[in-house]
């Protein structure tokens, strides 16, 4: 059989996959548009979906709804209502079934809003990363399994997820972080902060507030702004712990270890406990407490 007529079956198999395609490659969009001012409250509660949300300058929620294919319908129900002062959006699978057709990542929805810059947000999706930035109202976002991003905020944050890293940057508020699985990241939180990982490291920068911060895998390092005094928990069972506070403060230290040392780059007035592994002292006289405590790694206390 000559070469020629090997490849000919060959060519024609081919071209039956690519007239199917354009099909399998069709894109899902829905629009939608809800009255929304700023000190409302936009909420999105879905069953998938990854969420990329921004504060602008006008009124009204501005909702766009995609996927990599064109029957999400058959398999979502889709709910936009407007209640008084609130924006409400809900998708909700049909079906116990779509949960098998769905579970690849290439599947999911993905979620473009524009909301007024004074307006409350609260998004829950029970699959995809959140992402929010530029709003001035409180934050509320709940992942059952996908990152958190939240920047230039202006209000309270309590983000959550049980399978994803978190960042945090300009929260002029506090901010709780919460995660099962992965690395917290916050910078600039004016208010106090409360940064929980069971998988993670922990790293927190310029903190205006007080700082409660637990991991069960990794090291805590944390770093809080000049003049702020308000002190805090830093904890880890899994890695050590680096506390950068202004020297010039008032603070109770009680830091302890039982897998490395304690190493003091201030001044303290020691109270109590003095050894290799545990210090307890004043600094500039005492006030708040600063509490430190690794299971698995040295402690470092010093000035910024």
């Amino acid at each position: 059989m000559s070469g020629k007529s090997l490849q000919r079956p060959l060519i024609l198999i081919t071209l039956a996959v690519l007239a199917f395609a354009p099909a399998a490659a069709a894109d899902y969009r829905l629009e939608r548009q809800l009255p929304l001012e700023a000190g409302g409250s936009f909420r999105l509660d879905s069953d998938s979906g990854s969420i990329e949300i921004r504060g602008v300058d006008r009124a009204g929620a501005r909702i766009l709804v995609t996927a990599p294919r064109d029957d999400i319908e058959e398999r979502f129900t889709f709910s936009f209502e407007e209640r008084g002062d609130d924006a409400v959006v809900r998708v909700k699978k049909r079906g116990s079934w779509t949960h098998r057709m769905f579970s690849g990542s290439g599947n999911r929805l993905h979620f473009e809003i524009q909301v007024p810059r004074g307006a409350h947000i609260d998004l829950s999706t029970a699959g995809g990363a959140i992402d929010a930035e530029s709003i001035r109202g409180r934050v509320e976002l709940h992942s059952s399994g996908g990152s958190l991003e939240i920047a230039d905020v202006e209000g309270d944050v309590d983000a959550h997820t049980s399978g994803g890293a978190i960042s945090a940057a300009e929260v002029r508020g506090s901010a709780r972080l919460h995660t099962s699985g992965g690395a917290i990241r916050a910078a600039g939180v004016t208010g106090d902060l409360v940064a929980r990982t069971s998988g993670g490291s922990i790293e927190i920068q310029d903190a205006g507030g007080a700082v409660e911060a637990h991991t069960s895998g990794g090291p805590v390092r944390a770093s809080f702004a000049a003049g702020n005094g308000s002190g805090g928990t830093l904890k880890s069972s899994g890695g050590g712990i680096t506390a950068i506070v202004d020297p010039t403060v008032s603070l109770q230290v009680d830091a302890h270890t039982s897998g490395g040392r304690v190493d003091l780059d201030l001044p303290l007035t020691v109270r109590g406990s003095f050894s290799r592994n545990e210090v307890r002292g004043a600094l500039n006289g005492g006030g708040p407490m600063l509490k430190l405590r690794s299971s698995g790694g040295s402690i470092r206390l010093r000035g910024n």
